[in-house]
Order: C-alpha cells, then sequence, then structure tokens
C-alpha cells in the first residue's frame, strides 16, 4: 500500500511539472556542457559576454539554417529568441525615482490587446507571458489575441491556443481573411470588456511595475493618452537594454551596467515623439527635467504600444477606417487626440521592451501597393489643414478636398509642408473623407495651426536637441593582422574607398594607412578610419561590409577573444570573421563569415597610435 501512495505521489509530481511546463510556469534553462545537444539547449540571458556568446553562436548546419529562417520569416534572429524560452529575467531600466512614485490604488481595468501575423512563436509566448508575470491580477482583465489570417505556418493558430488553454485571461481570435494592423486592433477593441484598451505589439517584453504608471494619467484626466518608454530588444541578439534617449536604470537591479550609445551623463533627458513633413514617425530628445520619472507631454506618439480609454477612444472616432493594413495610424491617432480634446503622456516609469526590425517581414495583400502613401495622405487631407497644401486647383484631391486650394499664396519659400516633401501622393486616391471631415466638425477640434503653434512649436522645449549631443566617442585604434601566412595581410579595404558603403572587406598588404586603420568603439563597433562600421550580413555566404554606423550594436558589434592571437565573433550572426576561403589568399581577397572554429586562423590586433 505504501509502494503504491509513493508511486502515485510520484506521478502527480511528474504530470504537475508537465502541466507547468507547457504552461510556460516552468523553464529549463540549463548551461551548455560537453555532453548536451546544442539544437536543444535553452540558455540563460545575462549581461555578460559568455552567455551572449553561448546564446547566439552557430555550432551546427541546423542551427544556421533556423538562424537564416527566422530572418527570411521574421526580420530578427529565432534561433536566439528560441533558446532564451517563453520566460526570462530583463533589467529593471527604470531611474530609482519610479521606486518612490506612490500610484491610486483602485485603477481602471485592462483589455489587453495583441495583434499579429505571421508573428514567431517564441516572440509571442514571451509577450504573452511577460505581460502575466509582470502586471497586476486585479487589473489586467484579459489579453485579447487577434490572429490576422497568419498563413506562414499553418499549425501557428493550434500551437497558441494549444499553449494559452493554460493561461488564464488568454483569448485568440482569428480573422476572416487579413485586416492589417489597424483593423485588427479595431476587432480587439470590439471584443474588450476592460475600461482602458492598451494595444501592445507582439514581439515585446513589458517590464517591472509597467501598468500602474500608465493607468493613472487615464483616471485623473480619461482623454489623456498614455504611453510608455520603449526599451531596445535587439533583433540579433535579443539583448534587452534600456531606451538609448533616456538616462537612468535602476539601481537595484544587479545586473552589470552597461551603458547604451545615446545615454548621456545628465539625469533627466527623455524621449518625446514627433514627425516629419514626409509624415514620418521620429524620435526627438527633450531638454533635462528636474525629476526624471515625471510623465511628458508629447506631441505624438510610435503607435505600436499606448494605453487608451476604450469610451474616449470611440469618442474620437478610434482610427480613420479609410486607413490600410499598416502606416499613418499613429499620426492621425495623435492628431486627433491634440486637436479633439484629448493630450499624450510618455511616461517614463513605464517601460515595455520591443525587437526592433530592420524591415518589415510582410508584405501587403496581393496586388495592392504600399498603404503608407495614401495612409498619410488622408491624415494630411482631414487633419493638415493648410499644412498638407494642394497648389493644383484642378487636380482631384483638391477638387475633393474643397478646403483646400490656392492657400498657400504668400507663404514664406522656406515653409515645408507634407505635398512639397511628398510629391507623389498627387497621383494617389486618398478615398472619401466625408465622414472623417464630418467627425472633426462634430469634434469641434482646433486647427493644426494651433497644434503647430502651441504642441509643436518651435519655442517649445519639446523640439529635439542635436544628435552630435549623444554620440559617443572612439576608444582605440587597431591594425587587424591575419595571423600566419608568408606575406603580412591585414584587415581593410581597397584605396579610395573608405567611405564607400556596402564596400565588402578583405586582406591587404598591411600598412598604417587609413584604410586599415580600425576604432574599437564603446560599443564593440569597428569604425574604419573612424567612419563606416564592420558590418556583417544577414546570409552567412555574403562577405562582411563597411556601412553606415547605426549605432544599435546587433550585425555591427564585435567580440575579440584575444588580442594577440584571437578571433573575432560578431553576437547577431553567431558567427565569426574568417581568413578568405583561398588557398592562395591573394591580397584583395575578401574575408567571410562562418562558424567559429580554433582550426581557423586567427587575428593579431595591434594598437596604433
Amino acid at each position: 500500500m505504501k509502494c503504491l501512495v509513493k508511486w502515485a505521489v510520484t506521478f502527480c509530481f511528474i504530470f504537475l511539472g508537465f502541466l507547468c511546463h507547457r504552461a510556460g510556469i516552468l523553464v529549463w534553462n540549463p548551461k551548455p556542457s560537453s555532453t548536451d545537444s546544442p539544437s536543444r539547449l535553452k540558455f540563460v540571458v545575462h549581461e555578460g559576454d559568455q552567455d551572449l556568446f553561448a546564446l547566439t553562436q552557430v555550432r551546427t548546419a541546423d542551427d544556421l539554417a533556423k538562424k537564416d529562417d527566422g530572418y527570411r520569416n521574421h526580420a530578427f534572429n529565432d534561433l536566439v529568441s528560441t533558446r532564451i524560452g517563453n520566460i526570462r529575467e530583463i533589467p529593471d531600466t527604470r531611474h530609482q525615482n519610479c521606486l518612490n512614485r506612490q500610484y491610486p490604488s483602485s485603477l481602471p481595468s485592462v483589455s489587453v490587446i495583441i495583434c499579429f501575423h505571421n508573428e514567431a512563436l517564441s516572440t509571442l509566448l514571451r509577450s504573452i507571458h511577460s505581460v502575466l508575470r509582470r502586471s497586476e491580477p486585479d487589473l489586467l482583465e484579459e489579453i485579447i489575441l487577434i490572429n490576422d489570417d497568419s498563413n506562414l505556418n499553418e499549425s501557428l493558430a493550434s500551437e497558441v491556443e494549444r499553449h494559452i488553454s493554460f493561461l488564464p485571461k488568454v483569448h485568440q481570435f482569428p480573422t476572416e481573411g487579413r485586416l492589417g494592423l489597424i483593423r485588427a486592433r479595431l476587432k480587439g477593441a470590439e471584443q474588450a470588456r476592460g475600461e482602458v484598451l492598451v494595444f501592445l505589439d507582439s514581439h515585446i517584453e513589458v517590464n517591472q511595475g509597467w501598468l500602474r504608471p500608465l493607468l493613472a494619467p487615464i483616471l485623473a484626466d480619461p482623454s489623456t493618452v498614455s504611453t510608455p518608454v520603449i526599451d531596445l530588444i535587439n533583433a540579433d541578439t535579443f539583448a534587452y537594454s534600456a531606451s538609448p534617449l533616456v538616462k537612468g536604470n535602476n539601481s537595484k537591479s544587479g545586473s552589470r551596467s552597461r551603458k547604451t550609445v545615446a545615454q548621456i551623463d545628465s539625469s533627466g533627458w527623455c524621449p518625446s515623439g514627433g514627425f516629419n513633413w514626409g509624415l514620418h514617425f521620429k524620435w526627438d530628445n527633450v531638454p533635462p527635467r528636474p525629476d526624471p520619472s515625471e510623465d511628458i507631454q508629447s506631441p505624438t506618439m510610435a503607435g505600436g504600444l499606448f494605453a487608451i480609454n476604450k469610451k474616449f477612444f470611440y469618442s474620437i472616432g478610434t482610427y480613420d477606417p479609410g486607413l490600410d493594413i499598416w502606416g499613418g495610424e499613429n499620426l492621425e491617432l495623435s492628431f486627433k487626440t491634440w486637436l479633439c480634446g484629448g493630450r499624450i503622456l510618455l511616461v517614463p516609469c513605464s517601460r515595455v521592451g520591443h525587437v526592433f526590425r530592420k524591415r518589415r517581414p510582410y508584405g501587403n495583400r496581393q496586388g495592392q501597393e504600399d498603404p503608407l502613401i495614401k495612409n498619410s495622405l488622408r491624415v494630411a487631407l482631414v487633419w493638415m489643414d493648410e499644412y498638407a497644401v494642394c497648389n493644383q486647383r484642378k487636380h482631384p484631391v483638391c477638387v475633393r478636398a474643397e478646403f483646400l486650394t490656392e492657400i498657400e499664396i504668400g507663404w514664406p519659400e522656406q515653409r515645408e509642408n507634407y505635398y512639397r516633401v511628398r510629391p507623389e501622393a498627387k497621383a494617389v486616391d486618398p478615398g472619401d473623407l466625408s465622414e472623417r471631415l464630418a467627425l472633426k466638425k462634430k469634434l469641434n477640434c482646433k486647427p493644426f495651426k494651433w497644434y503647430m503653434e502651441t504642441v509643436y512649436s518651435k519655442g517649445s522645449d519639446l523640439m529635439p536637441i542635436k544628435e552630435s549631443q549623444l554620440r559617443t566617442k572612439k576608444d582605440e585604434k587597431y591594425i587587424i593582422r591575419l595571423v600566419g601566412g608568408s606575406v603580412p595581410l591585414c584587415l581593410g579595404v581597397p584605396p579610395g574607398d573608405v567611405a564607400s558603403r556596402s564596400t565588402p572587406v578583405g586582406v591587404f598588404p598591411c600598412s598604417r594607412k587609413k584604410e586599415m586603420i580600425w576604432h574599437l568603439t564603446s560599443l564593440d563597433e569597428l569604425r574604419l578610419a573612424g567612419g563606416l562600421c564592420l558590418e556583417t550580413r544577414v546570409r552567412k555566404e555574403k562577405p562582411p561590409v563597411i556601412g553606415k554606423c547605426h549605432l544599435q550594436r546587433g550585425d555591427q558589434e564585435w567580440k575579440i577573444t584575444e588580442k594577440t592571437h584571437g578571433a573575432l565573433y560578431n553576437l547577431a550572426s553567431g558567427l565569426c570573421l574568417l581568413a578568405p576561403d583561398d588557398v592562395r589568399l591573394k591580397p584583395g581577397a575578401l574575408v567571410r563569415m562562418g562558424i567559429c572554429d580554433p582550426d581557423e586562423r586567427m587575428w593579431e590586433f595591434i594598437a596604433t597610435g
């Protein structure tokens, strides 16, 4: 009998562990060992370079194939993302003042809406778990997943459904055909039961204490739209770092401090949303504040991550239903919020990490042109008044928007506006604007001139500071020589190409010319002659090149294992910089990326003044 009870208890523990693992409550993240199967390992992410090396390293052909598939299908390194697992700890990036702020005990309930189209399962599940783990249960009403006709992986919907069946408050809703982000979010809003809608992307990780700071301003003023500070999740390494436009990590985080590219020594700097006359969103940086934890008014928002009172969202007409797929909806909602009685606050004490990709991994619907121009044109014609400006009275767009005619006459020549920057928009039909214009009149919205003079004025302290104030300085200079061989060969580019972007990198007879002087910066960049950066390509077979330094690490981040006889390892690719695959090794031969192998020829890093 005792034996039977013992076996029954053992079985219950095993079964409970299985359920927890399926639900992502427990995640096994062992350290690698010589006997482990590399393709099955999930590594713990730390700030240390050794752990990043283990996490990103490509060890087998299967690893390389998964990495390449991830970049092709999702525009990020899904090999690394999968190794991380569904749950991980991330650094608390809030300013220390945030830890002392008090919020009302009673706050509105929240429906988190996440729309996805062909998202990687690894990032989607980690997004869900981060919201569940770091949100107060009494505030989180539900997580609504809108599966917008994902068709890349036929089993994605069923895999998501199987996983969330073990989780509370998470529901998946499919769409009938591709709606696009804008209409998919509207579908999510229709399903929501919470008082506040929080829209999040499907490749994010919310940070500690993220929710209360977003809700408190909305409780005080329901016409407030609140947005978190967006931290960076590197698309190549999935390293989590504080927003490069904000100074101030939590001193209690306990992780080794790594200063990000645009952090500066004065505390209190914070980003603010802006835009250019082509109606592209951009981040501005605003001057220091006495208290870096205080909320700041923002002229626009990025649009991927924000909280809004549901009643207010519907009172101002939600999103423009005439906008297609993706693009421009953030500025449309930003302008409408400010002009029609609301405001936008950026909340430094709310942090959400976001995977920033270098391209959109999905295209438009078959036969459809890029919707961004049409969308931005609708935004301009409805909300920007004379700042849109039609100067061709008989053009169909100008005829339809009768309030826009020849009103630019008499303006200073230097006045910028939408049509001067986007002349191609004159050939685009924006669709019927009558409903949106009627809404604008019904809400008694302010003119755009008020917005430009009051919210985004050049005299306002919200206008950007110079980027030069944010750049890091160069650290060390090296000539990088290939070890071995009868003729000394060094890493560089052909003479005259030192400033030419996308120039492939090779080996040449060593000299102290600028074509071979590499500056190793505090971001682990290798800048040729202090200018362009050594950059690996997504596909292994393409040789490394020099490209514009983007200050985001990733494909331009290099690790030196040893300066006298070491490897040059790139975290983004998980590969090492190798000698040309040429037995004769002629000068000018191109270097290559490959699986790190101690039998390959190494590099020597010779310091130069």
